[in-house]
């Protein structure tokens, strides 16, 4: 899994592929698109000063992983994240659209795949 620094920010990176996979979730409206990046993009200007008071916005799900909600009622984007390498770096694992529970469950168990590959250095800093 290769990770890469996401530009504009001083401590988010991502894993590879992360911008192509939020992009998928709204196929169907460039214009939401467009609002729901702005959107992430404000957040991630909070998660990058260490702000993340908001507990509407910056969701605790377990050990090392973290959720960035959307206020978006249609798409409904989640974001998962971690900071598993305690090196001041929040890693955005991947991008899902939550329409019920079972595909939070599937976002935490594909993410979790994802922090034993960071941990088990499987991981490329590019």
């Amino acid at each position: 899994m290769r990770i890469e620094p996401f530009a504009d920010f001083e401590h988010i990176w991502r894993v590879e592929g992360f911008d192509k996979e939020y992009q998928k979730l709204f196929a169907k409206s460039k214009q939401e698109y467009v609002s729901c990046l702005e959107e992430l993009y404000r957040n991630l200007a909070m998660l990058d000063s260490g702000d993340v008071s908001d507990r509407k916005t910056f969701e605790k799900i377990e050990n090392n992983l973290y959720a960035i909600r959307s206020n978006r009622r249609r798409v409904n984007p989640r974001v998962l994240y971690t900071a598993v390498l305690n090196d001041g770096r929040y890693i955005l694992l991947l991008p899902f659209a939550e329409k019920s529970k079972t595909d939070y469950e599937e976002g935490k168990r594909r993410a979790r795949a994802q922090i034993r590959a960071l941990l088990g250095g499987k991981c490329h800093d590019t």
